[in-house]
């Protein structure tokens, strides 16, 4: 969760360039609808992971830090296994299936050729 905090402060401060003009507005808000979605999965999946596992008794590993569990052993990483493991993972996958086929579409089919490069273009980020 820590590694997001300066990757995003970098990117909300950057200029990003702006998405071309002859895109619709439904798929404007639809890939901002994705980024939105995939920052939230980012940021849950591992809180998930997490309470799943000190619900069970076990340690967690951040990086280089031990944690110990911080609730006490219970039945109900049950839930948080199916939530963490399941629902937040093809959740993820098919959200970013969905954004990349997005972006394919746009390059190949609707032949907006400055999208892609614009997406893979060398990036600043100044912190």
């Amino acid at each position: 969760m820590g590694f997001l905090s300066p990757g995003s402060f970098g990117i909300k401060k950057s200029k990003r360039p702006d998405l071309d003009s002859s895109l619709k507005p439904k798929d404007r808000k639809m890939a901002h609808l994705a980024h939105i979605a995939l920052y939230m999965l980012m940021f849950f999946i591992p809180i998930t992971g997490y309470i799943m596992t000190s619900l069970h008794g076990y340690l967690s590993w951040f990086f280089i830090w031990e944690l110990k569990p911080f609730l006490s052993e219970s039945e109900a990483y049950k839930f948080w296994g199916l939530l963490h493991k399941y629902l937040l993972q093809y959740l993820i996958y098919f959200i970013l299936g969905s954004h990349i086929l997005g972006a394919l579409k746009h390059q190949f089919i609707d032949k907006h050729t400055k999208e892609l490069k614009r997406m893979v273009s060398e990036v600043t980020v100044y912190l």
